[in-house]
């Protein structure tokens, strides 16, 4: 029943006290009603915007062991979960043996959208460790979502190793380790050159056993000649042959020679010589005291040497003067250094640059 149907009309004209009261106690919970039903109407608070989510259930691609040459696909979906249209800015991927294409990349609030990953392992061989980085207009994070790609590539051919370690050993002396090259292929693995740019390590291979020419397996070896400087190296051996996937591997090479000689720097980097182009570079030589430099000479007429001793007694510099030749071409050449050290007689020092035709 309405509590206003319950309010009988009161006669003011002949009306008494206890009248009077009780139409004062019905006008206060009147009120009291009302206000009551006004507190109840109140408008519930709005709920703020989250903008743009980006959320990706899977963390990457582990492809697995596949053989060289495969193509394999993974498809990786995105989805917005916020108020907001969430627009993919960007996807970069560390390599360029995966392809990473998003066909859409506005994705409305509530739905998803499709990321193509497709890793190409014509030249991928090995552990393979990658990344995919999606940039958006997440406002939640600044930074990118990251997509791991990992997996092994069973190559057609490889090295026993990745690199050869020396370690510290005393100058003076030849260093000798090894290392084999195994092929998987039917047809005959063809090596066409294993070479060093540095003068000072000397490569050579053969097949491993009598036997091994079923197995294509070919030992390398890999020497450190008595003419490096003291001092840490590094250097590359590249291994060419004939195959259309994997034409080229390297293996490279590290450590450190202890000795007396100093030279500086171990290698000459001349740079870009245009022809009939000279260009300076200056080798310092500290020996032992009572030993001296004797000469030095250039491996290619276009190199011109000569040496100041210092006023110490102990240290030379040797100035190279290199000339650009008419023709385009990569030169790997050396310095040759003479001392009457008994230790390290003759020493060798790389030096390369990159010869280009004069200028029209």
């Amino acid at each position: 029943m309405h509590f206003m149907a319950m309010i009988r009309p009161v006669d003011c004209r002949n009306h008494t006290t206890e009248d009077r009261t009780m139409r004062t106690f019905y006008s206060a919970l009147i009120f009291v009603l009302l206000c009551s039903s006004s507190f109840g109407q109140t408008t519930p608070p709005v709920k703020p915007k989250i903008g743009p989510r980006l959320v990706c259930e899977t963390k990457g691609w582990d492809f697995g062991v596949v053989s060289q040459g495969t193509q394999g696909k993974k498809v990786v979906t995105i989805k917005n979960e916020g108020d907001a249209v969430l627009n993919i800015l960007d996807i970069k991927v560390t390599c360029g043996c995966v392809h990473a294409l998003m066909p859409d990349k506005v994705i409305p609030p509530g739905e998803s959208r499709d990321l193509i990953l497709t890793l190409t392992t014509f030249r991928a061989f090995g552990i393979i460790q990658k990344h995919c980085y999606v940039y958006s207009n997440d406002g939640k994070t600044k930074r990118p979502l990251v997509l791991s790609i990992k997996g092994e590539v069973k190559a057609d051919w490889w090295p026993e190793t990745r690199q050869i370690q020396f370690g510290r050993v005393e100058a003076g002396q030849p260093q000798v380790k090894t290392f084999k090259i195994f092929s998987r292929i039917t047809q005959p693995l063809v090596i066409e050159s294993i070479t060093c740019r540095n003068p000072n390590i000397k490569v050579e291979y053969k097949l491993s056993s009598p036997k091994a020419q079923l197995k294509q397996e070919y030992l390398v070896t890999v020497t450190l000649l008595e003419t490096q400087a003291p001092g840490n190296f590094a250097a590359a051996i590249a291994i060419r042959v004939k195959h259309r996937q994997t034409p080229l591997q390297n293996v490279m090479i590290y450590g450190r020679l202890e000795g007396d000689l100093k030279v500086w720097p171990l290698k000459v980097f001349v740079g870009r010589i245009f022809y009939d182009r000279q260009v300076q570079k200056t080798v310092k030589v500290s020996l032992p005291e009572g030993y001296s430099v004797l000469t030095a000479k250039g491996s290619t007429e276009s190199m011109k040497t000569e040496i100041r001793p210092m006023p110490d007694g102990m240290s030379w510099e040797i100035d190279i003067y290199v000339t650009g030749l008419e023709s385009e071409q990569n030169m790997d050449e050396s310095m040759e250094i003479l001392t009457d050290n008994s230790v390290q007689p003759r020493i060798v020092v790389p030096v390369t640059w990159v010869s280009r035709p004069q200028r029209k």
